[in-house]
């Protein structure tokens, strides 16, 4: 959270600034009534997270990067899960393209899933009362920012065995593309093509894009 903070302060119209996550995410029961629909906070989940509150709450990174100046360009890259029991999951796709024919695969390879439950009162609700992500709810100039998020609202993040190493899947395969393209790729056709890499490989996440119409058709770097 300093290292949020020391991100936005002093930056200035024309400024670009990122914030990528891979990891867990959760749901809370919200704490201050804003969350009307669902009354549900969700969070972001630190490595020594647990659940007396060393959590990140979406309300806290909406406050932070609510203080951003007009002009001041924010984007997010969210490798997460918003799923009903906010599971990120731990598998291989059924096809690996990126070993050689012949090769073995390491024994690493074992369909493996990672769970980071809600509260037992959270858990219980039907998944379709669960939440989307609302990251940049509460912002001052929206229209400046954008939002990469690895999956819908009911779907896992997928960890995977990629090139002979662990990896988000939507964070291997989004810089993948941009590294393939120096970064000259729209938004919109990045996006598309990392769901038909995710696609390709057996993933069943399909990652979504939340951002003005003139920012998705701009390419990544203007």
């Amino acid at each position: 959270m300093t290292r949020l903070e020391w991100l936005i302060k002093g930056a200035k119209p024309g400024d670009r600034l990122v914030f990528h996550y891979s990891g867990h995410g959760s749901q809370i029961r919200d704490r201050d009534g804003d969350e009307l629909k669902d009354r549900l906070d969700e969070i972001i989940c630190p490595h020594d997270m647990d659940w007396d509150g060393t959590y990140i709450v979406d309300d806290e990174l909406a406050r932070i990067f609510s203080k951003i100046s007009k002009g001041v360009r924010l984007e997010v890259f969210l490798d997460s899960c918003h799923s009903g029991t906010a599971t990120r999951e731990m598998r291989m796709p059924e096809r690996m393209p990126e070993y050689l024919p012949g090769e073995d695969a390491p024994a690493a390879m074992s369909v493996k899933q990672r769970y980071l439950p809600p509260p037992v009162d959270i858990l219980c609700r039907e998944e379709e009362d669960l939440p989307v992500h609302r990251l940049l709810k509460g912002m001052t100039n929206p229209s400046s920012h954008v939002l990469f998020s690895g999956c819908r609202e009911n779907q896992t993040s997928a960890d995977a065995y990629i090139s002979k190493a662990y990896n988000g899947a939507f964070t291997y395969y989004l810089c993948k593309h941009l590294r393939d393209t120096s970064a000259a790729i729209t938004r919109a056709e990045l996006l598309k093509r990392v769901r038909a890499s995710l696609k390709f490989n057996d993933f069943d996440q399909v990652p979504q894009l939340e951002a003005p119409t003139e920012k998705k058709k701009k390419r990544v770097l203007e």
